[in-house]
């Protein structure tokens, strides 16, 4: 049988959307699904080396700006339809806010099911009209839209005006094979590797240094937690727009020595194994795939209360939850995992058999590859 034609369209190639577009070209040719992907590089200059390791798909490179910019968004969705006539795919599989509207405005001109996941809906983080607008305007073009938690799937009901129906929940998912939990052995040559002493207490935090992410928030945290615990030390991974600033922040602070910014990790597993906790102080998010991370390599949790860690952690059984923006609640949540052993590799114990059971990347595969073929099977079934 000729596999199912699937092309996914992408502009936010970096952060948690990056790592969901590398477990799509990972896992869906094994299930019957040929791909393309058309991605814009813009705001990941590596992309093509990174897409380099999945030889069996097709790449094209699409350059989309994140903003509104209609010259560009003109350009760029005439290169769309271009594509997509070309490509003649059995359906487009479009991300985010830029793409998913240029993308479904593509597949309605030319009758293409569309399936869109929105990872993070922009009435979540902005208060527009005009994202608004659009969003509802996109809605009518979209056969299904995966939602990734709760209040998504509201929001699309009662703002978006999508039929429950044409909502599809398919959870994030990690490979727990490579997201493991570390021996002593492993977690010493971590740690050594960072050149951190076993003594010390590592709290992480993997993220985008962009205002979502709310680093600004934690490094308030971490004030108030290295008076408690002045043996412990921040680790932060990732980069973004924010460092220079974030980095003076820690200087006025008065906590540098406790803050170290690592940059990109290349190897993401070993920086959960030196850590001792891990937080995440989100102002949003969809489902945030370090939070699945971090639990798969048995790590307690502690997260601020975006919609995303809503769905993830469940309060004293796989972490800790504080309310968005408040940091005193956070400090607080820290400091009580920070000092019992016992209780973080319980919590952690609990959150690995959590992911094993709802959230693996085989699973979310399986999901999205029979999400594809209902879909074409429908379109099949009414010609």
């Amino acid at each position: 049988m000729k596999p199912l034609q699937v092309l996914h369209l992408l502009e936010a190639t970096a952060g948690g959307t990056g790592r969901h577009l590398d477990l799509v070209a990972q896992y869906l040719p094994s299930l019957g699904i040929g791909l393309t992907l058309a991605v814009s590089p813009l705001r990941n200059p590596l992309l093509p080396e990174q897409l380099a390791r999945h030889p069996d798909i097709k790449i094209e490179l699409l350059p989309m700006k994140r903003r509104i910019s209609p010259l560009g968004d003109l350009l760029a969705y005439r290169k769309i339809v271009r594509l997509l006539q070309d490509n003649q795919p059995d359906l487009i599989h479009t991300h985010s806010s830029k793409a998913g509207f240029l993308g479904r405005l593509a597949a309605s001109r030319l009758g293409i099911p569309v399936v869109h996941t929105p990872h993070v809906l922009a009435m979540e983080w902005s208060n527009s009209r005009i994202y608004k607008k659009l969003e509802q305007l996109a809605a009518r073009w979209t056969t299904k839209m995966i939602v990734l938690n709760l209040e998504q799937k509201l929001l699309a009901q009662e703002v978006l005006g999508i039929p429950a129906a044409d909502l599809v929940y398919i959870p994030n998912g990690v490979d727990p094979e490579e997201f493991h939990p570390a021996s002593l052995e492993v977690r010493a040559m971590a740690r050594k590797s960072l050149q951190v002493g076993p003594k010390r207490l590592l709290i992480g935090m993997a993220a985008r240094l962009e205002p979502q992410k709310g680093v600004g928030n934690l490094l308030r945290v971490a004030k108030l937690v290295l008076k408690e615990f002045p043996n412990a030390i921040f680790l932060l991974a990732g980069s973004g727009s924010l460092e220079e600033k974030l980095k003076k922040r820690c200087r006025a602070l008065e906590i540098a020595d406790s803050v170290r910014f690592l940059g990109e990790c290349e190897h993401m597993p070993s920086f959960y194994h030196a850590l001792d906790l891990f937080v995440l102080a989100s102002l949003w998010e969809g489902m945030p795939y370090t939070i699945l991370e971090a639990q798969a390599s048995a790590l307690a949790v502690v997260a601020s209360a975006t919609p995303g860690a809503l769905a993830l952690i469940e309060p004293g059984k796989t972490g800790m939850l504080a309310p968005i923006d408040d940091v005193p609640y956070l400090a607080s949540a820290i400091c009580t995992y920070l000092g019992n052993e016992l209780v973080r590799e319980r919590i952690g114990k609990k959150a690995r058999e959590f992911v094993l059971v709802e959230h693996t990347a085989g699973k979310w595969a399986q999901s999205l590859a029979g999400l594809y073929h209902e879909i074409i099977a429908g379109k099949s079934g009414g010609e």
